[in-house]
């Protein structure tokens, strides 16, 4: 695998990652049609437990129209886990990833807490200045250009083949590996952010939106906020898993410049259309009843939604 460079035209699969289910695999599924929900006492990591690898959608990429299931959402985390853990990510490290919303991140944000590593939600040209020890950094090819990663730093490039000598191509690494990744010895108050974010405080932070917004299997939830937001993640991503229902990422709509962090002052573009897009998307995906968005009050318009959390109201980060 690590021997030569392969790329994906030489595989007989898409660009995008996806997992086929074996004939003998017999994933739980509830009478509902739901994945089992699961507490939230513990961290991220649990999230990605063996038995709720079942074959309903975990993860929805609007752009691409892709249905990721908790099956292929929960191997491709443990094997994007397995790439970082062979390019030297160790429980305790630092993973850079560009805040996108591309569902690349997301596979491996989930990935990295799986193996104990803290995800730092900052685009390339940053690290050097303000991280200057990540142990991977995680870029999309668009932002390739920008990338000066320090010694020691691993740089892993997704959405196309790497131009960097040394780069690995998270594709067509990701889609080797095997997907048995063993959790990291994790406690629910060791950071699972770079900024000290734990993992108690992210699973709480899901666990209040789930509650407050009566989050359940049959629920879609749209991840309208900023990406380098612990909330958003929270909100967007981590809550809906944590009742067995379906994240919605836009990774069709067009993220911060590459030379830039996301923030306040450099909101990636989300506009009613974008929302009023998804939404209409999520209501597509087989099993949803009832989707919801998650988004900054008054930065987008609701539309024709059945709820509607605000990020702004939620708890502190950290």
């Amino acid at each position: 695998m690590w021997g030569g460079r392969t790329t994906l035209a030489d595989r007989p699969r898409s660009e995008d990652v996806t997992d086929q289910q074996s004939s003998h695999s017999e994933p739980r599924r509830l009478a509902d049609g739901g994945t089992t929900p699961t507490e939230t006492a513990g961290v991220v990591g649990d999230l990605l437990a063996r038995d709720r690898r079942s074959p309903d959608p975990a993860l929805h990429a609007v752009g691409r129209d892709r249905t990721y299931s908790y099956f292929d959402l929960c191997n491709t985390a443990a094997k994007a886990g397995n790439v970082l853990r062979h390019v030297g990510v160790r429980p305790g490290d630092t993973v850079a990833v560009e805040p996108r919303r591309d569902p690349e991140t997301a596979l491996t944000a989930l990935g990295a807490w799986l193996i104990g590593a803290r995800v730092t939600p900052r685009v390339a040209a940053a690290v050097t200045e303000t991280d200057p020890s990540p142990r991977a950094l995680v870029a999309h090819t668009d932002a390739e250009r920008a990338v000066t990663a320090p010694p020691g730093t691993s740089l892993v490039v997704f959405g196309g083949e790497p131009t960097t000598d040394g780069a690995t191509h998270w594709e067509t690494e990701v889609w080797s590996e095997n997907p048995a990744a063993p959790p990291a010895p994790t406690g629910t108050d060791d950071p699972a952010r770079g900024d000290g974010t734990t993992h108690r405080t992210l699973l709480d932070l899901a666990t209040t939106v789930r509650e407050g917004a009566e989050l359940d299997t049959r629920t879609a939830v749209v991840a309208a906020g900023a990406p380098a937001s612990a909330r958003t993640r929270a909100a967007g991503l981590l809550a809906p898993l944590t009742a067995g229902g379906t994240s919605v990422c836009l990774d069709g709509t067009a993220p911060p410049a590459p030379d830039e962090p996301a923030g306040a002052e450099n909101k990636p573009v989300v506009d009613e259309t974008d929302v009023t897009a998804a939404v209409a998307a999520a209501r597509e995906v087989d099993g949803v009843e009832r989707v919801v968005v998650a988004g900054d009050d008054g930065g987008t318009a609701r539309g024709d939604v059945d709820g509607w959390i605000d990020l702004g109201a939620l708890p502190p980060e950290s």
